[in-house]
């Protein structure tokens, strides 16, 4: 039985969180995020970049925040 696991914070944030983080120097990617009028009607995970789903809806990303949440 696998258990559901249970967020602490707005995962509708991820987006802006991800930004913060980064503007910080708090997360390191390679990959080059597209201009907001590439993003317009798109979802995209900057986190992966992919446009498979958006980043507040990456649940990978999702629980690495958790997890530093939890570790303080």
């Amino acid at each position: 039985q696998k258990e559901e696991f249970k967020f602490t914070f707005d995962v509708s944030k991820c987006d802006r969180i991800f930004d913060e983080l980064a503007k910080l120097g708090k997360i390191r990617f390679s990959h080059t995020i597209p201009s907001r009028k590439e993003l317009k009607w798109r979802a995209y995970c900057k986190f992966h970049n992919t446009f498979s789903n958006a980043t507040n809806d990456c649940n990978v990303f999702r629980r690495q925040i958790q997890s530093a949440i939890n570790e303080g």
